[in-house]
């Protein structure tokens, strides 16, 4: 039997992802911690990696830094 997810089920699963991500954000927030997530492709071989801009302070890239490394990112998707 095939589930299929409505409309209103959707919303709520979207409003409680907001919510869990609002909460990591005040966890960092309080901890003066940056975020950074990996993705991986079924064989488990990384694919890409997303600093947050405290993330990259955290490890002293400063802005000019961030840019250039912002604009290798465009060029490589």
């Amino acid at each position: 039997m095939e589930h299929t997810t409505d409309s209103h089920e959707l919303d709520v699963l979207y409003a409680q992802l907001q919510n869990e991500a609002a909460s990591l954000d005040t966890i960092h927030e309080m901890l003066g911690s940056g975020k950074w997530t990996m993705d991986f492709d079924e064989s488990g071989t990384m694919t890409h990696v997303n600093w947050s801009d405290d993330f990259r302070r955290m490890l002293g890239y400063h802005d000019a830094d961030h840019q250039e490394h912002r604009r290798a990112d465009e060029r490589a998707d």
